[in-house]
């Protein structure tokens, strides 16, 4: 299935690999990496993660991190839509407008 990534996601992506590039270079291309096989699994296995409380987004914890990707699954591509770091309060693929 085809990914296409948000300007969001990709914004998140940059934004953690540069935050722990400034402590831990080695570590930000590893925790890059990481991510990214993440997203090759949801790719062949879109139903990997689990649902949530929006209608077709789907939640993928990143194995060995502390990562959350947020999809919306189609009939045929993958949008991630957000990379969300889970010791935060709430990801922004889950506020609703009030």
């Amino acid at each position: 299935m085809k990914v296409v990534w948000s300007i969001t996601a990709r914004q998140d992506l940059v934004h953690i690999r540069s935050y722990i590039a400034r402590f831990h270079p080695v570590a930000a291309g590893q925790v890059a990496r990481q991510i990214l096989m993440a997203v090759e699994s949801i790719s062949r296995h879109p139903e990997l993660g689990t649902g949530s409380r929006l209608p077709d987004i789907r939640r993928f914890v990143v194995s060995g991190a502390p990562y959350v990707i947020y999809y919306k699954l189609g009939s045929t591509r993958i949008e991630i839509l957000e990379v969300f770091d889970g010791r935060r309060a709430v990801p922004r693929t889950m506020r609703t407008e009030e």
